[in-house]
This record gives structure tokens, sequence and C-alpha cells, in this order.
């Protein structure tokens, strides 16, 4: 059921990756050449596109398309709701994932979020473990660590190696305004100062791991600012939901990973 709307979805935003250019860049739609590149996406919500009539990967499609003057066809593999480890054991047995990361031009992927979350409603529920309530935040983080170079190590693998086009993104913060008003579990601070260095340290570990052979785009920085204490409800790239972007948020997401440029294809 998954794979077939996935392909529903595909079809469709590559009908309209193929129509917009002709509109968009008339000038230049004589000068695609070449056979279409593929695109595959994997990651949770926000590669799904939760939130918005468009989520970021058509838009990051449509620009990789006018950006080399090629066609793009789309795989798009992101499932709702996923954590770091429902990724690993789908990269590792899913088939029809494989064969889509194995084939493809250009790769992105997130994931982590979930985790994230679900460790902060920990904390804030009190059942966050050890004497200042924050184990299940110091064990997330470890282990998040731990899937993510276990993830970018199949990835790579499976592209025999080729690490040209592979971007990642870090991880944003949606609560900020919420969490700078709610005391801590000890009453000392803040609950956006608890959540906060938990959230810097994975997503430092992502870009320090770019040594690896990605790219990350920066959207940490794009949506809460350069000290990352800004709130990104209040700048307009949150859906109703408090959670997940809505169109203004992957529509910048899109542009922060066309900044990172392309390899030669």
């Amino acid at each position: 059921m998954r794979r077939a709307y996935g392909m529903m979805l595909s079809i469709f935003m590559l009908a309209m990756v193929l129509a917009v250019p002709q509109q968009a860049v008339a000038a230049d739609d004589q000068e695609i050449q070449g056979s279409a590149l593929r695109y595959t996406a994997i990651g949770d919500s926000i590669g799904f596109g939760f939130g918005g009539i468009l989520g970021y990967v058509p838009r990051y499609q449509y620009y990789i398309s006018i950006d080399n003057k090629k066609w793009v066809i789309v795989h798009n593999e992101s499932v709702g709701g996923w954590k770091s480890d429902q990724l690993l054991k789908a990269l590792q047995n899913d088939s029809g994932m494989r064969k889509n990361i194995a084939r493809a031009d250009v790769l992105t992927y997130e994931i982590g979020g979930n985790d994230m979350r679900a460790a902060r409603n920990k904390y804030i529920k009190g059942t966050c473990g050890g004497a200042d309530n924050q184990d299940c935040m110091r064990d997330t983080v470890a282990r998040l660590k731990d899937e993510w170079v276990q993830i970018t190590d199949i990835i790579i693998e499976l592209r025999n190696g080729d690490t040209s086009n592979f971007k990642t993104m870090n991880l944003y913060n949606p609560y900020v305004k919420e969490d700078k008003k709610a005391k801590s579990h000890d009453g000392t601070k803040s609950r956006f100062e608890v959540f906060k260095p938990y959230l810097d340290e994975f997503n430092q570990f992502i870009e320090e791991k770019q040594s690896m052979g990605y790219l990350m785009a920066d959207v940490y920085t794009e949506f809460n600012g350069d000290s990352h204490e800004e709130d990104p409800v209040q700048a307009g790239y949150i859906f109703i939901d408090g959670l997940h972007p809505n169109d203004k948020g992957y529509k910048k997401i899109a542009q922060t990973f066309r900044k990172l440029g392309y390899d030669e294809f």
C-alpha cells in the first residue's frame, strides 16, 4: 500500500516537474538534455511532506531539474512516524528501498526528530530516568549517533562507495517558545535550556560526520537562527500542529539543500 501510494505520488510530482520548467524557464527548456536523473529521498514525515501541500522533496526535485536542465524522477521512501531504528531496519531489509538508493543520482535523508521528540515527552512526564530526569535524552543521543553511522554506511555501500550528491539535514527545534516558558524538572532553569544541549550535540555530530562524504543542509540555523534560540513558529515555518513544517518551511528546507550545489552528474 505504501509503495503503491508512493508510486502514484511520484508520478504526480514528476508530471508537475515536467510541466513547471516549460512555464518558468521557457528560454531554457530546449537545452534540457540527456537521460533523466533519479532522486531518492528517505526519512520520516519531514521527507514525506506532512503539513505542506508540497513537501521539500518535490520542491528540491524541481530545483534539481531547472538547475541541471534535466528531467528528474523521484522515489520518495520516507514514512511518517519513523524513528531511526525503523529506517535502519528498512535499509537492511527493504529490497525496493535498497534498489532505489543504489541507482540514485541524488539522495537526501533525514531522521531523528521523532526520537528526540519521544525523549522530550518522557522528560515532560517525569519518566526520563536518572536523578536529573535526563537519562533518556542522553541514551537517545548516544543511540542516534550509532544508528546514524550505520545508516550512512549502508547508503554509501549501496551506492558502491559513491558519495556524490549525497545530502542530509540537521534537526530544527519547533518548541522554542513553549519550552522557554516551561520550567525544568528541578525548577532551576527553563525546559529549553535542558533540551537544547542534547539537540546541539546531535546536530554537531551530523555536521562533523560530513567527513563520511555527505553534505549537510543547515536547517537548524535556517529555522532557529544563528543562536539556535529563535522560534520557527513566529518565523512562519511551522504547520498548525506545532511540529511539522508548512509550505513556507518546506520551501526553506528545499532552498537550503539547493544552496549546497551539485556534484557533476
